[in-house]
């Protein structure tokens, strides 16, 4: 993980209890806290009225912590998509509910969502700090936490940025949450509102503003929601070089109704998948009776689009089986379905063929479902083809 480091401007002897009970009701409105002080002889002082706390978003997360003991909730809270210095920081925070009973550091971290799944996005980094995802829906961009090449990201380190036996609280307290970070590549200028993933949970309409929020704290310790937000150096991402391998091209998928066959819509490209299942039998390269329509339905669709020159067909398999047998297997059916198709296109198209094995997966091996979405082959054709 990389912290970001500055000096200390910790706001003194805040309490944050009548924040952090009403930040914990799912969708309340922007919180203002109420603090009092107290002077060392424990004489009472007036009241301090926080700033706003802005809460763009709540969701809870739950984990069973077994058969004896309740289960426990975390309230994910996203409080600020911010322009900063040529990047983007997303602020959140997470904790335990009141009504929770107590649990520790670990307990919490494995409510966060390890992966950015839901979003389809293959990361490198697993961390739970790090699933954070601003996406451009109109754009199909998916902007995401900037790692360096020790794999390690721009994000809070749950170590610090949650208390622990090892620091002064002994346990996150039921009612407190603490502030999280993210660091990500800068947002079209454009880009007013957004979806957010933040921690496993999708937050949509959330405004895009300009500023890192204030004030700022240490970012090396604990920070309770309502004392004040990390200091950062956002511009430090840029050491890391080529940012645009942490914004992510989405996809819109479409299927042919009764048909094998469905689309993929890209920024710069549209992905026409068949159903390996539609088009051989288990194991085999050569084309099915029924392969035939299904393939005359892909080559309709590219005529449709009015494209000229290359376009590739590329066979795909699932991960049974060895990796060699699986390429040479998915470059026979690419072969397979050029021959076929070549044959109801027009002569200014050239169709090339390519296989990528169990390579590039775009589901999850691990089931039967997702096996079959990636045995195919696809078509792959530059523009808008719907």
């Amino acid at each position: 993980m990389v912290r970001m480091r500055g000096k200390s401007t910790r706001l003194s002897a805040l309490t944050v209890a009548g924040f952090a009970a009403g930040l914990m009701l799912i969708g309340t409105a922007p919180a203002t806290a109420t603090a009092q002080t107290s002077s060392a002889t424990g004489a009472a002082e007036p009241e301090v009225a926080e700033p706003d706390i802005p809460v763009l978003g709540q969701a809870v997360g739950g984990q069973s912590a077994g058969s004896v003991d309740p289960t426990r909730q975390a309230l994910v809270s996203l409080h600020g998509v911010r322009r900063a210095d040529s990047s983007t920081v997303v602020y959140w925070s997470a904790g335990w509910t009141p009504d929770t009973e107590s649990g520790d550091r670990a307990d919490l971290t494995n409510t966060f969502s390890h992966s950015l799944s839901r979003l389809g996005l293959k990361r490198p980094h697993g961390e739970t700090t790090s699933d954070v995802a601003v996406v451009d829906v109109e754009g199909m961009k998916a902007y995401t936490p900037v790692i360096n090449e020790q794999e390690a990201c721009y994000c809070s380190d749950f170590l610090t940025a949650l208390p622990s036996e090892y620091g002064v609280d002994v346990e996150p307290a039921p009612g407190k949450a603490y502030v999280m970070y993210a660091i990500l590549p800068e947002l079209p200028e454009s880009l007013e509102s957004a979806t957010v993933k933040v921690a496993g949970k999708v937050f949509t309409d959330v405004p895009v503003e300009d500023g890192e929020m204030t004030p700022e704290v240490d970012a090396d310790e604990p920070i309770l929601v309502g004392t004040g937000w990390p200091e950062l150096e956002p511009s430090s991402i840029q050491e890391v070089g080529d940012l645009d391998r942490f914004v992510y091209s989405l996809s819109k998928n479409s299927a042919v109704l009764d048909s094998g066959v469905s689309n993929r819509e890209e920024e710069e490209q549209t992905s026409i998948d068949i159903s390996a299942s539609v088009l051989f039998d288990i194991d085999e390269a050569a084309l099915t009776e029924n392969a035939a329509a299904e393939v005359r339905t892909a080559a309709g669709q590219i005529k449709d689009s009015g494209i000229t020159g290359a376009i590739t067909v590329t066979g795909h398999t699932d991960s049974v089986g060895t990796e060699e047998h699986n390429q040479d297997l998915s470059e026979r059916r690419a072969e397979a379905v050029v021959e076929e198709i070549t044959a109801h296109l027009p002569d200014d198209i050239e169709v090339e063929s390519a296989g990528k094995g169990e390579t590039e997966p775009i589901a999850s091996n691990e089931t039967d479902a997702g096996k079959q979405k990636n045995r195919r082959v696809t078509i792959t054709i530059p523009g808008d083809a719907s």
